[in-house]
Order: C-alpha cells, then structure tokens, then sequence
C-alpha cells in the first residue's frame, strides 16, 4: 500500500513538472528554478486579478496546458505580487504572454483566441 501511494504522489508530482497544470510563479526565485533553468519551452502569462481580459484568457490557458503537457511549461505571474515586481517591469500591458525557449524570448500583448494561442506555441515548438 505504501509503495502505491508514494507512486501516486510522484506521478502527481511529474505532471505537475512536465507542465500538465498551470504553474503560478510568486517570488524571483521560482522564477529562477522554474523557468529559466527549464529544459522545455514555457509560455509564461503576466496577469492581474482585476483584468477582464486576463480572466477571459484563464481557460484558454488552462486548456493549452494540458494539450501541450511534457513538451511546454505553462507558468502565470500576478502582476500585483510585489514579490515579483522586478520580473513585470518591463510589463507595460495584462495580459502579456512570453514565450522563451532557451536563451530565446518573444511576446504578445493582448487576449487572443485559442486558435492564435495554439499557432504561436507551434512555432515555439518548431
């Protein structure tokens, strides 16, 4: 039995690392470990509570990282956590969406459809 649960919580646990849920980064050091050291590509979505364009892109986002577990890491920042105020000031508009791949960033700035989501970590993967 023991040997079951243990094994129940490090499936728990990859799927969690592989990107199979949204990972919410709250202070610089996370940030370090989760996506600067990631081997994967991670898509990385600058939001605040109060956005209504934020919460429209929630769901989308939620989606998006299950389709695309093991191959990108979904990761969010809160804008208004001031544990994380020097990774948003560049953020100059919510939502922003990074996507970096190694040493290699780019953005997007707005809400988009899933569709134009999905296009843009397509290329991200290729």
């Amino acid at each position: 039995m023991k040997k079951l649960i243990l094994g129940i919580v490090i499936a728990s646990s990859l799927s969690t690392y592989l990107g199979a849920e949204v990972t919410e980064i709250t202070n610089v050091t996370d940030y370090e470990n989760i996506v600067n050291r990631s081997i994967t590509p991670v898509v990385i979505d600058f939001y605040a509570d109060w956005c209504q364009p934020c919460k429209k892109m929630a769901p989308i986002f939620k989606e998006l990282s299950k389709e695309y577990a093991g191959r990108v890491r979904f990761v969010k920042i809160n804008t208004g956590n001031s544990s994380v105020s020097s990774l948003v000031e560049q953020i100059r508009s919510i939502p922003t969406f990074v996507f970096k791949k190694g040493q290699s960033t780019s953005e997007r700035v707005g809400s988009m459809s899933k569709e134009q989501l999905k296009k843009i970590i397509n290329t991200l993967l290729n």
